[in-house]
């Protein structure tokens, strides 16, 4: 062929390769690889890092093969996820994201956690710190969760020092009680049996005064 009769004609393409960004999964939003909480007071926060511009997207939170989750990323390109009332014990759990027109996907590495029971608080109230023989009093034992939204539920036993004066569930109505109780003072504490996502736990004792009638 003659090559000065020849004609060519070529086109140029300008490649750019994607790569995936790294994505950082935190407990809680530390700097950790995994930690522990309690009841539904945990949160996970996957970051997806890279230069501008800021990847868009959902980010799905898996843990296994179970779909936990999927959260819309920011403005920062962050997306943060509360499983709500994980099961106790040990768990792994994953964030991926499926890229965008910018970025190939990518996966983080796995967080560990552990979910634990959460701590409680309880406390007792008395209508009086005094009371003739005879006479009525009203004592109400309350459990609390410290800064958790899962609810206690269970049973609370009111003591006069080793002795056991009632067993309450909570949320029943009063309960009307004839106790015998002697003259003097006495420590009455209120104590919190647990349940299946709240520790057990004791009031502080509250003093009362039984007089003559």
């Amino acid at each position: 062929m003659d090559s000065r009769k020849a004609h060519f004609a070529s086109a140029t393409v300008s490649l750019h390769l994607r790569r995936p960004p790294p994505i950082w999964l935190n407990y809680g939003g530390s700097s950790g690889g995994g930690g522990q909480s309690s009841g539904s007071n945990h949160s996970c926060v996957a970051c997806v890092g890279t230069p501008p511009p800021v990847p868009q997207g959902e980010v799905t939170f898996m843990e296994g093969d179970a779909l936990l989750g999927e959260v819309a990323m920011n403005t920062d390109g962050i997306a943060t996820f509360r499983p709500g009332k994980l099961s106790l014990g040990a768990h792994e759990i994953v964030a991926n994201w499926g890229g965008d027109q910018f970025y190939a996907g990518s996966a983080s590495e796995v967080i560990h956690y552990v979910v634990t029971k959460t701590q409680t608080k309880t406390s007792i109230l008395a209508s009086s710190n005094t009371v003739t023989q005879g006479g009525w009093l009203t004592l109400t034992g309350n459990v609390g969760t410290e800064a958790d939204t899962v609810n206690p539920s269970g049973w609370i036993v009111l003591k006069d020092g080793k002795h056991t004066l009632a067993r309450l569930k909570l949320g029943t109505k009063i309960k009307v009680l004839d106790l015998d109780l002697s003259v003097g003072t006495h420590l009455i504490t209120a104590v919190y049996e647990g349940d299946k996502n709240c520790l057990a736990n004791r009031s502080a004792p509250f003093k009362l005064r039984v007089k003559p009638g």
